[in-house]
């Protein structure tokens, strides 16, 4: 889809500079942006001028309706009236809002195949599994998967499940640690990453649509459908706590508060 290649370009170049950062910090980049973009969008989108003076009118009616109350046709009227300037206050609330709405999903969808993650922890010397799945109905389904590890990653056994290659891995010192996994021509290329952090996330079979877009992706004619690493994640904050949707609208909200001001919300 033309659309989505474009914004695939665009966010590529916007978030180039930030992978080669923590994808904590990234993430924290990325929320204090989205945070500030919405705010200003919901600034331009919004007619401030119009919204005080209906909102100085409404307050007028209401004052009027409690004058008036006994004078039950009067009272009709004003009813009238102030039903149809909350309406308007309403419209002119929900515009911004639905202008805000659809530049933020854009950029949460671009921001899920960079960074998605979860937080664990994995120690100099622990163990951590490495699993590669094929579409065992594809007919170009690997004979043999070939795990190439970087300097600081030793591999300490490899077994198939199910029609899985896995390798059990353990990681010689704190830090990031590449490595790639070789099916005839076709490379394929992942991190294990030893101490606190989030781990990223996995390569898998491309899908063409907005949620999914293209990014840290598997070719959709190769032989590999999946590939995972499998820590055993930390959920400091329950269940909520290992998701990063979660963290970046969190941040993006509490800058937005912290910044009205400077944008002229009262």
């Amino acid at each position: 889809m033309a659309l989505l290649d474009v914004l695939d370009k665009l966010f590529d170049v916007l978030y180039a500079p930030l992978l080669s950062l923590s994808p904590l910090v990234g993430l924290t980049i990325i929320s204090l942006a989205l945070g500030a973009f919405t705010l200003l969008i919901f600034r331009l989108a919004s007619h401030s001028g119009k919204r005080l003076a209906i909102s100085e009118e409404i307050r007028t009616l209401r004052m009027e309706v409690r004058l008036y109350r006994e004078d039950s046709r009067r009272t009709l009227r004003l009813l009238g009236r102030l039903m149809a300037l909350e309406l308007r206050s309403m419209r002119h609330s929900l515009i911004p809002a639905f202008a805000c709405i659809v530049p933020a999903l854009i950029i949460l969808a671009q921001t899920e195949p960079f960074f998605r993650a979860y937080p664990v922890r994995l120690r100099p010397g622990e163990t951590v599994l490495v699993m590669a799945e094929s579409d065992t109905s594809e007919s170009n389904a690997p004979k043999e998967l070939e795990l190439i590890p970087s300097g600081g990653l030793e591999v300490l056994e490899e077994f198939r499940k199910d029609g899985a290659w896995g390798w059990r891995l353990t990681a010689l010192e704190v830090g990031r640690h590449p490595f790639r996994i070789r099916s005839g021509s076709q490379v394929a290329a992942h991190e294990v990453m030893a101490g606190y952090h989030l781990a990223r996330l996995s390569p898998v079979r491309e899908k063409d649509n907005f949620l999914h877009l293209k990014k840290n992706s598997l070719p959709p004619d190769g032989a590999l459908a999946r590939i995972g690493v499998l820590y055993h994640p930390i959920r400091p904050l329950g269940d909520m706590g290992g998701n990063w949707l979660f963290y970046v609208l969190g941040v993006s909200i509490l800058f937005g508060l912290l910044l009205k001001r400077v944008f002229g919300f009262v």
